[in-house]
């Protein structure tokens, strides 16, 4: 169980430092409450089998950009910001957010994805 909580903290630190998330959009990208994720970092509560499975799709959609990106975290912050025609015209980022990753999963051809400057 230690190590599935760490790959939820790991999600977060990630969340916070590549994605620059807020506190309330650190809950929201687990959909969680940010007390929740609070107690989650202070190892007061184990996350949920939601949260985790949440943490293991989240994980490898940030490693599959990080990848794309080639480690350029510039280029993969504006890729998030920017708005996406396959989401409708939505920003990846807004969509990460949201309660259903399915369209940011679906995004598997490189034109879709960030590219390194």
């Amino acid at each position: 169980m230690q190590v599935q909580t760490e790959r939820v903290l790991g999600v977060l630190n990630r969340g916070r430092v590549v994605l620059e998330l807020s506190r309330e959009e650190l809950g929201d990208l687990m959909q969680a409450s940010s007390r929740t994720v609070t107690r989650w970092r202070g190892f007061a509560h184990q996350p949920q089998p939601r949260h985790r499975a949440r943490a293991e799709i989240l994980i490898a959609l940030l490693d599959r950009w990080d990848a794309a990106a080639a480690g350029d975290r510039w280029q993969l912050h504006r890729w998030l910001l920017a708005p996406h025609a396959a989401l409708d015209g939505q920003q990846p980022r807004a969509v990460l957010l949201g309660p259903d990753l399915a369209a940011l999963q679906a995004l598997t051809d490189p034109a879709d994805l960030p590219r390194p400057a």
